[in-house]
């Protein structure tokens, strides 16, 4: 039935409309929403990679994202910090709330993918009992927003995890470099694209890490078991401290 439905909008030349006009309400909360990460491995995850921030002693700073969407993983990082007794982290979450840029088909991602709204966001993270007042989102394209000025104006100093879920080379690349600051002694780092487009021998997260390490020699990558095969997390170390 679906099939026979796709053809006769298209014979109509209406596919493209109808597809726009989906978009819309999916991005605004009014459809159903599949999760971008699978949330049983991904809680696991979070779970033990605070578990083994904590057994070093770390002193907790922020939870940092890049690429937020609808907010399935933040609302589970949230959940895992909670059931640390970390519930005064914060979490700060980036993201153009206009899903993938123009220009992302260079990198091998469609343009517009994973959109939702600001207020969808906001409404989905409330129903998962994320509680306002330990959240910030930011809103726009990572090269304007990724400042000092942002920085500031959140009173941001130290990261302990990140989530680097922003898809594509450039982008990862942006996020990376501006996490970096906040990388004040150690961190665990998440990659959620790691491998989806090598296969086509595209830059994607992997070169973008392996130039961010070649660029700060102070810094160490461990890596720590992952939440799906797509994905990497690591745990990072300032060495020169």
């Amino acid at each position: 039935m679906k099939a026979l439905t796709l053809k006769a909008l298209e014979a109509l030349r209406l596919l493209d409309p109808a597809r726009s006009l989906y978009g819309q309400f999916k991005a605004n909360g009014l459809t159903p929403w599949s999760p971008l990460v699978p949330e049983g491995a991904f809680l696991e995850c979070a779970l033990s990679s605070i578990a083994l921030l904590r057994e070093r002693g770390h002193k907790f700073g922020d939870y940092l994202e890049f690429g937020v969407s609808r907010g399935t993983s933040m609302a589970l990082m949230a959940k895992a910090l909670s059931d640390f007794q970390l519930s005064a982290v914060r979490l700060i979450g980036f993201d153009s709330f206009e899903g993938m840029a123009k220009d992302a088909y260079l990198e091998g991602w469609r343009p517009g993918d994973f959109r939702s709204t600001q207020r969808a966001t906001l409404a989905y993270l409330a129903s998962h009992g994320v509680a306002e007042h330990r959240l910030r989102l930011v809103k726009g394209w990572f090269n304007e927003t990724l400042t000092e000025e942002t920085r500031g104006s959140l009173g941001l100093q130290k990261a302990s995890l990140i989530m680097i879920d922003c898809d594509a080379h450039t982008p990862s690349r942006l996020a990376l470099t501006f996490a970096c600051r906040s990388l004040v002694d150690e961190a665990v780092i998440f990659f959620d694209d790691w491998g989806w487009t090598e296969a086509d021998q595209i830059a994607g997260q992997k070169e973008a890490f392996a130039s961010f390490l070649g660029e700060n020699p102070h810094l160490r990558a461990i890596e720590l078991a992952s939440y799906r095969p797509e994905a990497k997390v690591f745990h990072v170390i300032n060495t020169s401290i």
